[in-house]
C-alpha cells in the first residue's frame, strides 16, 4: 500500500487528503475553473487551442517532452513515481506510458482535475490523483519506502510562501528530509533548481544570490510585502540541502 489513511473524500476522481482549501497556480483560480471547465466540453487539446490565457507561456503545458531526464535515471518498468506538484500533467502523463504507477499530487484540486481528464482522454489508468496539505506543513499521505522516484521539477523554490512566519530554508529542509524517508532504498529524487540570477517568480534579479537579508529588503522595497521567499540555491547549496536530509548518492545533470 501507498497511502498511510484513507482519504477524506473522493471528488472527480481526486482523492483528497487536506481539508485546506488552498490555491495555487501560474493563471488566477476563475480562470483555471473556466479552462477546466472548456476542457470538460471540448477535449483538453481543443480546450488549450481556443482559451485565451492571460499568460502567453502556458504553451508549456501540452510539452511533454519536459519529462525526458526520466531516461537519465536508473528505473525499470515497475518502478513507482511520485509527481509532487503535478500541476498540469505535462511530467504525469509521459512519466505514466513508461512506468508502473504514477501518484500526481498536488495542492489545487483544479490542476489535478485537469490532469486527470486529460489522462483519460489519452487512454492512461495507471495514474492516482491525491489533493494534499501545502508543502510547507511536510505533511504527506504516503508510507515510508514507497516510492522508487519522486520528482520535485520547479517546486522547492515554492516551499515557504504559504507560512510566512517561518524561514523558507527551514521548511524546504523539512520537506527534502521528508521525501527522503518516502524513497526506497535504491531510489532516486529529482530536483529541478530554477534560475540562479533572476527569480523566475518575484521577477527580481539578484535575489537568489544575495544573502538573504539584503534579498528580503530589496523584495520589500520594491513592493513585495512578505519579502523574499522563494529560495532557491546554487549547485553546492543544492547539494548540502541534499545531503543533510539524509541523501547519499548526489548527481546534478545539465542540459546541452
Amino acid at each position: 500500500m501507498i497511502f498511510n489513511q484513507e482519504p477524506l473524500e473522493i471528488k472527480n476522481g481526486v482523492k483528497i487528503f487536506s481539508k485546506k482549501d488552498f490555491y495555487w497556480g501560474m493563471i488566477s483560480r476563475e480562470e483555471m475553473g473556466n479552462f477546466l471547465k472548456l476542457a470538460r466540453e471540448t477535449g483538453w487539446r481543443r480546450a488549450l487551442g481556443k482559451f485565451s490565457f492571460s499568460l502567453p507561456k502556458l504553451s508549456y503545458i501540452e510539452r511533454y517532452n519536459r519529462a525526458d531526464f526520466h531516461f537519465m535515471l536508473p528505473l525499470d518498468k515497475d518502478a513507482v513515481i511520485l509527481d509532487l506538484g503535478s500541476g498540469f500533467g505535462n511530467l504525469t502523463i509521459p512519466l505514466a506510458k513508461y512506468y508502473k504507477k504514477i501518484i500526481a499530487a498536488d495542492v489545487t484540486q483544479e490542476l489535478l482535475e485537469f490532469s486527470r481528464l486529460r489522462a483519460d482522454e489519452e487512454g492512461i489508468n495507471n495514474i492516482e490523483y491525491a489533493k494534499i496539505d501545502p508543502l510547507e506543513y511536510a505533511n504527506l499521505p504516503f508510507h515510508e519506502k514507497s516510492f522508487d522516484s519522486v520528482v520535485i521539477s520547479g517546486l522547492l523554490e515554492w516551499v515557504g510562501p504559504a507560512l510566512p512566519g517561518k524561514n523558507p530554508n527551514e521548511l524546504q529542509q523539512n520537506l527534502l528530509t521528508k521525501l527522503a524517508t518516502l524513497l526506497k532504498d535504491n531510489g532516486v529524487d529529482r530536483l529541478f533548481p530554477a534560475f540562479v540570477f533572476n527569480d523566475p517568480h518575484s521577477k527580481l534579479r539578484y535575489t537568489p544570490i544575495l544573502p538573504r537579508f539584503l534579498a528580503n529588503f530589496y523584495a520589500k522595497r520594491k513592493g513585495l510585502a512578505s519579502g523574499y521567499k522563494t529560495y532557491i540555491y546554487s549547485r553546492r547549496g543544492y547539494k548540502n540541502m541534499l545531503r543533510y536530509a539524509g541523501f547519499r548518492f548526489i548527481n546534478f545533470f545539465y542540459p546541452q
